[in-house]
């Protein structure tokens, strides 16, 4: 009577503190203080330099829900596996102000040799308005990338992921991206959410609204995936004018033909309850497929 029936066990290891560096900005975190564990690690680092150095494989790094750091360099993280990164203590969350002069930079950047991490419980604000390409979460890790539970807000696109192998988008935040800009281009270079060339992706449960500069969320050239119980509205609406796309599902590029899936494409994509637009989105395109 089970015929076809596949039963799965997944197992959850809790981080254990001797893995974890408690962060602070100015002062060291306190043992048993503030949500603080014993056995840990704890320091203060203020400085993106500093912040990168903390990141390693293995370890869950935990910076004080109540301060806020200023980054005005990339906060690069290469061939790092199995890490962490989150909030300890009282207040709303950890909070990034992304003062990242640069164009086409991220405050925080994967490389290829990342994998089997997440980022959960933060908040990036922009402050730099005006700058081409600039993110604040992005890169091009391998696989298994989680983003949980962010904020993005400000003047920098919120999460760019590519050419990731199971990505997951839960629970996020994104919004008001672009409000701040002055000058620039129609809204060409930012989006609120932008992964392409990605396989195997999920994007639950988010919100990505009032996206000034382009569309919400435009995904290029991915292959099995899911959107769903998000609202994603409000795109390209304000500064820059035109019209903007909720949610744009497309083709990387007009390749030539492969028998087998190359990154050139989208395919396998499922677009099941979610709000998409409303009725204050005049002109505004709910969904495209190109």
């Amino acid at each position: 009577g089970n015929s076809g029936i596949t039963t799965h066990t997944v197992t959850v290891n809790a981080w254990a503190e001797a893995d974890t560096i408690y962060v602070g900005n100015g002062t060291p975190p306190t043992a048993g203080s503030n949500g603080v564990g014993f056995g840990a690690t704890y320091v203060s680092a203020t400085t993106a330099s500093a912040i990168a150095a903390l990141i390693a494989t293995g370890k869950r790094i935990r910076f004080d829900n109540s301060a806020t750091w200023s980054i005005t360099s990339q906060i690069a993280i290469s061939n790092k596996t199995g890490w962490r990164i989150d909030g300890f203590g009282a207040g709303t969350a950890p909070t990034f102000n992304n003062a990242v002069s640069a164009d086409w930079t991220a405050m925080f950047t994967t490389n290829s040799g990342c994998s089997d991490f997440s980022f959960s419980g933060l908040k990036a604000v922009g402050t730099q308005p005006d700058k081409i390409g600039a993110v604040s979460f992005g890169g091009a890790p391998a696989n298994h990338a989680l983003y949980h539970k962010l904020e993005v807000t400000g003047s920098h696109e919120g999460i760019t992921a590519g050419g990731c192998d199971v990505l997951s988008i839960v629970g996020c935040n994104i919004h008001d991206i672009g409000a701040s800009n002055t000058s620039g281009t129609n809204g060409t270079y930012w989006y609120g959410l932008y992964n392409e060339s990605v396989t195997r992706f999920a994007v639950i449960g988010s919100a990505v609204d009032n996206i000034v500069s382009g569309h919400c969320v435009r995904t290029p050239g991915v292959a099995r995936g899911v959107y769903a119980n998000n609202t994603i509205r409000k795109a390209r609406h304000g500064y820059g004018g035109g019209k903007g796309h909720a949610l744009t599902i497309r083709g990387f590029t007009n390749g030539a033909d492969s028998a087998v899936w190359n990154g050139l494409w989208t395919e396998k994509v499922v677009v099941c309850d979610n709000i998409l637009g409303d009725f204050v989105d005049e002109g505004i395109e709910p969904l495209q497929l190109a």
